[in-house]
């Protein structure tokens, strides 16, 4: 054991000659336990909201999407798609088809985002788990077209399972011309049944309507032409795998296709995520940074309280940084261990959370409590910024020595 350090830990566990160095020594490993605590807990808070989020929008947002980069709507390769079966990291992808149309329903009319998928969407995606009224139906046995709604969007328009009425919906011919004297000529519509209502969260449910691919298709014109090709993937992925996975794709796909990933399909809304993440930890680690502030004057009374070991010390040769060293490592042996103390009171506090849901959300909300997910790189991050923290607030009165 080199000698700074264990001179230091002597200090540490050693009993002063003024007894309040030992209570603020006290209040400063509190308060970075009390810091690192808080940290640990509210970036849990928030990964659990992430990973809501993020579970809310799998229903409707795949894992992956293949979409042109030069326009919106190509015709898949069907060899390429053969190999993204055969793919071993994938559970299963199928095509959709948006487009934006204009709908009526009874004496109300408004626009909405049409997906036309097929019954491979229907049974993957786990939409079924958020349906609020009626089935997840848009093709009955018998060949008729149905319509499911957005539980806002039905609202809007006035839709009631309970006395279903038709709803049309219109986009415009792209092979007619435009009549002034006939409007209505140049517009296609297709008359469907509402079967259901579902309900994953405002952006989704105010705008979107499922109907079946190929009557999309037919009502716009689209052909063959597809919007984007949806894939699920078998479980979770690392950072390696993903990335290994998209460059497979690609070069399966060529050069004219881009993947997304979820983040990069929704960028705005996962930037802002991550933005408030980043602004609560700051807002966090300066609460960090103030509480290390009283080790600071902890470690000058002991520097104080020491001066006539740091003589004997200097006049049997011990070199000036190696002192130095020793009330370094004793103001970073304090922190440390509060550090500790908070990391694992953090830890237990969000297991105690996550196992029996002591504290509750607001009524109406989603989920019934706080959610938590701990996250190992959170941990570390905060251990790490937390010790550097320390680390550098005892060089400053250890200065005092080298003077």
């Amino acid at each position: 054991m080199r000698l700074p350090f264990f001179i230091a830990l002597r200090y540490l566990f050693a009993k002063k000659s003024h007894n309040v160095i030992n209570i603020v020594s006290a209040i400063s490993a509190a308060g970075m336990a009390v810091g690192t605590a808080a940290l640990v807990v509210i970036l849990s808070v928030y990964n659990g909201f992430d990973s809501m989020v993020r579970d809310m929008f799998s229903t409707v947002e795949p894992d992956y999407k293949l979409v042109s980069r030069n326009s919106r709507l190509f015709i898949p390769d069907s060899l390429a798609l053969d190999k993204l079966y055969n793919d071993e990291d994938v559970a299963s992808f199928f095509c959709v088809l948006e487009q934006n149309l204009y709908m009526e329903y009874e004496a109300k009319q408004g626009t909405a985002l049409a997906m036309g998928v097929d019954d491979i969407y229907l049974t993957e995606s786990g939409l079924a788990d958020y349906m609020l009224e009626g089935e997840l139906l848009v093709r009955d046995g018998g060949g008729r077209g149905h319509v499911v709604l957005g539980n806002s969007l039905a609202y809007e328009m006035g839709v009631n399972l309970s006395f279903p009425r038709s709803m049309t919906l219109y986009y415009p011919d792209p092979q007619a011309r435009y009549s002034p004297l006939n409007p209505m000529a140049s517009v296609n519509s297709l008359t469907l049944q509402p079967s259901g209502l579902f309900c994953v969260n405002e952006r989704i449910d105010g705008r979107t309507i499922l109907v079946d691919r190929e009557m999309l298709s037919s009502l716009t014109g689209a052909g063959q032409n597809i919007s984007s090709v949806n894939i699920y993937m078998k479980g979770e992925m690392g950072w390696a795998a993903s990335r290994a996975f998209e460059r497979r794709i690609c070069q399966v796909f060529g050069p004219g296709f881009e993947l997304l990933d979820r983040n990069r399909q929704n960028p705005a809304m996962y930037k802002v995520m991550r933005y408030e993440k980043a602004a609560v930890f700051l807002i966090m680690l300066l609460v960090v940074l103030v509480m290390g502030f009283s080790m600071f004057g902890s470690l000058s009374m002991l520097i104080e309280d020491k001066q006539r070991d740091i003589k004997i010390l200097d006049s049997m040769g011990m070199p000036v940084k190696s002192i130095r060293r020793i009330f370094v490592t004793e103001g970073f042996l304090v922190t440390v261990s509060g550090i500790l103390a908070g990391l694992v009171t953090g830890i237990v506090i969000c297991l105690i959370q996550q196992k029996f849901a002591l504290i509750k959300m607001p009524a109406g909300f989603v989920v019934d409590s706080y959610p938590i997910v701990i996250e190992p790189l959170d941990l570390c991050i905060c251990v790490a910024v937390s010790s550097v923290i320390s680390y550098l607030i005892a060089l400053v009165p250890s200065n005092k020595i080298l003077k």
